[in-house]
């Protein structure tokens, strides 16, 4: 009986989810950080929903800022096994990173705080205008991403702003409403 080589376990990864991978490898060897092959093919993978990483460089440097700390590496395969791998999802990551990267100083910036990961990314994949809860937030006097990506303060965020996006957005209800308020001129 001739010896079998053992099967593959794992497919070898697309040439887009290489091409992340390409990218993101001297990105962590800049940063003195070393993490299995499997963590950075899942982390590229995820990026690669989002396309060529030479079309989105935005999504480049959200990704970085979000995991390539030193504090945070013990949490990479657990958030990312918890992460959906879908389009929607990778979007609302970089978008919400994006959004707190844009809006504070870069002293503030993601990349140079210490952030659980399992406890931010979960409520990241929450949030659908992260622009929006950025600015509410920091007008508010939160600027640490633990408090403004935090379970409760979404939560707060979206009961604030219900009536708007409930029974309000409705035109018919809106026009009814209006309708009834009476102005004063003083």
């Amino acid at each position: 009986m001739a010896n079998r080589r053992p099967e593959r376990k794992s497919k070898k990864p697309s040439s887009q989810v290489r091409a992340w991978v390409k990218l993101f490898r001297p990105a962590l060897k800049s940063e003195h950080l070393s993490v299995s092959e499997d963590a950075l093919v899942r982390l590229s993978a995820l990026a690669s929903l989002l396309g060529s990483p030479q079309v989105r460089q935005t999504a480049y440097y959200a990704l970085r800022s979000l995991f390539f700390h030193s504090s945070r590496l013990r949490y990479w395969s657990s958030v990312l096994a918890a992460i959906p791998f879908t389009k929607e999802a990778a979007e609302s990551i970089c978008a919400c990173v994006s959004a707190y990267n844009s809006s504070l100083p870069t002293s503030r910036s993601f990349s140079r705080l210490n952030v659980r990961l399992d406890f931010v990314v979960p409520v990241m994949l929450l949030v659908r205008d992260a622009e929006a809860l950025v600015q509410e937030c920091v007008a508010e006097g939160f600027d640490h991403p633990g408090a403004i990506f935090h379970t409760n303060t979404v939560s707060a965020a979206k009961r604030r702003s219900r009536g708007v996006q409930g029974e309000l957005a409705d035109k018919d209800v809106q026009s009814a409403i209006l309708s009834k308020v009476k102005t004063i001129d003083v």
